[in-house]
């Protein structure tokens, strides 16, 4: 609600509510938005705050298949971790120790790449796997289609994920450098 009234002025916007949001995860979340699931998407974890420039270069920015938006200043204490090889991811989770980056929370699709999502998203939630992150159904399609899910380094760039206080104080910095 304060999100909506926060956002009431912005034309063209939809809010999907969860009304499972406190069983489930963000697999159902996204499954709740799958008619928004088709052309080029761009998905935003809701905890994530980040400066101007990385928002014009994620809006500006042509990819080219499916992105991942990855830190690689972060080597240690990561939430939701990376391993990738050459230009691809080839895992990504919270359990990983040793990996390339951190998860920005930020995914970037193209239209063959949503439409793989969304079939992969349906199957899970169909199979009951609704209690999973949404990132663990592009690792699904990583391991079994053989999918290629390439990232983008952010290292260079302010962002946070709004996790604790002290993300909370990072974030309000980020927001007031202009």
């Amino acid at each position: 609600e304060k999100i909506r009234e926060k956002t009431k002025h912005l034309k063209n916007v939809k809010y999907i509510y969860n009304p499972f949001y406190k069983v489930t995860n963000s697999i159902a979340s996204l499954w709740f938005a799958r008619q928004y699931l088709t052309g080029d998407v761009t998905i935003l974890n809701a905890d994530i705050v980040f400066d101007k420039r990385l928002c014009e270069e994620i809006i500006i920015r042509k990819f080219e298949g499916a992105f991942v938006l990855v830190d690689s200043s972060i080597k240690t204490d990561g939430d939701y971790n990376v391993q990738i090889h050459d230009d691809a991811v080839t895992v990504m989770s919270k359990d990983l120790k040793e990996y390339y980056a951190e998860y920005a929370g930020i995914t970037k699709l193209d239209s063959c790449s949503s439409k793989l999502l969304l079939d992969e998203v349906n199957s899970m939630v169909n199979k009951g796997y609704y209690d999973q992150w949404y990132e663990n159904a592009l690792v699904q399609m990583i391991f079994m289609h053989n999918f290629k899910l390439k990232y983008f380094d952010v290292c260079d760039y302010h962002w946070t994920e709004v996790d604790n206080v002290d993300d909370l104080l990072n974030a309000k910095q980020i927001h007031l450098t202009k």
